[in-house]
């Protein structure tokens, strides 16, 4: 009896402990907020006066972010709820998908606003990622329902294969140039390579503390660079239907969820996780080097999408876009780091 009350003194303390601690736990998120808000309001004013990027090569102050544009255009809402990504159509340049919150894949003319195809249960919860196949004229999405799903756009549209295997959120989708190989990862550590055509895993490969947040298909390569929130940004090997680690840049300072490559294969753009300026830059990267080149800093909150503007250089500039969650995009001169739009 003794012996039995000893231990239900002490399942009940931890039971207590554990309490406490899901208290404590619940007031950090609390004051945590209230920073960020804090934060946000505050922001532009730190903004103007402060510079960021502490210790960086050749980075650069916001006071000058260029001349402010009005988008061309503002669509209607397309979903119910937030939209969490969105893709182009190179051979449908009048077109977009989307997905997000309302787990449905939508087609959309942004020059009618008009739906051209919508598949309504596209997934069972909130989707991630969205890329198009040209070359296929199909749409990937991956979901926080841990599958990866095809859809054919032809005609009236149907659905594909369904591929599954991962165990968390997929977070991250892109595909080789001739698009037969997908190369995909998630939040369970894992990273995975499919076969289009038929739908099935070729091989797949798991690092410890890896959780994906993005992936780019390196143009005119085999290889893949990956993004993960143990702060590495590696590259991976598909030749011969596998998926080695060919190298990777040391630990970045701060997490980068966005990643664009340029089309000949050659430089690498990286967009990252910040706060009230702290973090929210943008990273070059030579491949065939594997070195950092520039940073291009003037967003106050993290940069969730980033890209090379190839088919858009102005005056023979080479051009590069980001977009934060400051409710801010920018475009930049790859070379000089200078802010031209905002």
């Amino acid at each position: 009896d003794r012996m039995g009350n000893l231990c239900g003194s002490g399942d009940a303390e931890q039971g207590d402990d554990k309490k406490r601690k899901k208290q404590q736990l619940k007031e950090r998120r609390r004051q945590e907020q209230k920073q960020r808000e804090r934060a946000e309001r505050d922001a532009p004013a730190a903004g103007a006066d402060e510079g960021v990027g502490r210790g960086q090569e050749r980075t650069r102050t916001d006071a000058d972010d260029g001349p402010s544009v009005k988008p061309t255009r503002v669509c209607p809402p397309i979903h119910d709820g937030a939209c969490f990504a969105v893709a182009a159509m190179s051979d449908r340049p009048t077109q977009f998908l989307s997905g997000g919150e309302t787990r449905c894949l939508e087609v959309m003319d942004w020059t009618t606003d008009k739906q051209a195809l919508r598949f309504p249960k596209a997934h069972t919860r909130d989707i991630s990622r969205v890329l198009y196949c040209d070359r296929r004229g199909c749409a990937i999405t991956s979901a926080r329902d841990k599958n990866i799903q095809i859809f054919s756009l032809q005609g009236e549209g149907s659905v594909g294969h369904t591929l599954t295997g991962h165990n968390f959120n997929v977070t991250a989708l892109t595909a080789n140039d001739d698009q037969t190989q997908l190369f995909s990862g998630s939040r369970d550590n894992h990273v995975r390579l499919w076969d289009l055509e038929t739908g099935q895993q070729i091989t797949f490969k798991r690092i410890a503390r890896n959780i994906i947040m993005n992936a780019k298909w390196i143009p005119t390569t085999t290889l893949v660079a990956q993004s993960s929130e143990d702060l590495y940004l590696r590259f991976w090997d598909t030749r011969e239907n596998a998926v080695k680690v060919a190298f990777q840049f040391p630990a970045l300072e701060y997490h980068a969820p966005a990643l664009d490559a340029t089309p000949d294969g050659l430089y690498v753009l990286t967009g990252h996780n910040g706060f009230v300026g702290e973090g929210s830059w943008a990273k070059l990267w030579d491949v065939r080097m594997q070195k950092h080149l520039r940073t291009f800093s003037g967003h106050q909150f993290t940069i969730y999408n980033c890209g090379f503007l190839n088919a858009n250089r102005r005056g023979g500039k080479d051009l590069i876009f980001t977009a934060s969650n400051d409710g801010s995009a920018k475009i930049w001169d790859l070379n000089t780091e200078e802010c031209l739009q905002t």
